[in-house]
């Protein structure tokens, strides 16, 4: 159980040691985020993107702070939201060169990570 909050953006306590893979992740996990929310629901207002994606990583760090699994962080707030945002401009940037077909495209990958993943899932639950 570890139950704790940071609020000093990009500190890790008495390590010296940055840790940009952890930085690198919660920025990767939420492009997602971004991507989608633009595309369904705030094309129009690309703040409104950036605010849902804040919220879903506040409500993460609330959660976990909640319920004792894991260190609570701003910097986890900030490079989500980093996340959200990047996945926003990816939104805008596969509109510019695909068009009406960025939807399509981007569900198509989803779909095949999907299977990657369950793939994955499957041999790692049969090698145990």
């Amino acid at each position: 159980h570890m139950r704790g909050v940071n609020l000093i953006p990009f500190y890790s306590g008495t390590e010296n040691v940055f840790h940009f893979k952890e930085v690198l992740y919660n920025v990767l996990v939420f492009v997602p985020a971004g991507y989608y929310l633009t595309a369904f629901g705030s094309e129009k207002s690309p703040v409104l993107g950036v605010i849902g994606t804040t919220l879903l990583s506040l409500f993460f760090e609330i959660t976990q702070w909640i319920f004792a699994i894991g260190a609570t962080d701003i910097t986890d707030v900030i490079t989500n939201t980093l996340g959200g945002f990047s996945g926003m401009l990816l939104f805008f940037i596969m509109g510019r060169i695909f068009r009406n077909r960025r939807v399509k495209i981007i569900n198509i990958l989803g779909i095949a990570i999907e299977v990657l993943g369950c793939l994955l899932l499957g041999i790692l639950l049969i090698a145990n």
